[in-house]
């Protein structure tokens, strides 16, 4: 992650709570739009991606990163 990221993206997808404290800190003023990924999740019981290569659970976060990118994708076309 480089600060410039900020500027040239319009999301940036954090996966869990030390992901997205690190991501606001480096923000300044860019437009960039910083989305906790369980955020677009709030049925689900864990509110981070868990890290596969501790849990390996790949299944799991493939299920979980699967419904949330459609998530996030319906949210993109409705903002636009």
């Amino acid at each position: 992650m480089i600060e410039e990221d900020f500027v040239n993206f319009d999301y940036i997808i954090c996966m869990d709570d030390s992901n997205e404290l690190n991501l606001r800190k480096l923000r300044g003023a860019e437009n960039a739009k910083i989305i906790k990924f369980m955020d677009l999740l709030p049925d689900e019981q864990v509110r981070e991606v868990p890290d596969p290569y501790y849990t390996g659970n790949f299944d799991e976060v493939y299920r979980l990163i699967d419904l949330g990118t459609e998530v996030l994708l319906k949210q993109i076309i409705e903002e636009n």
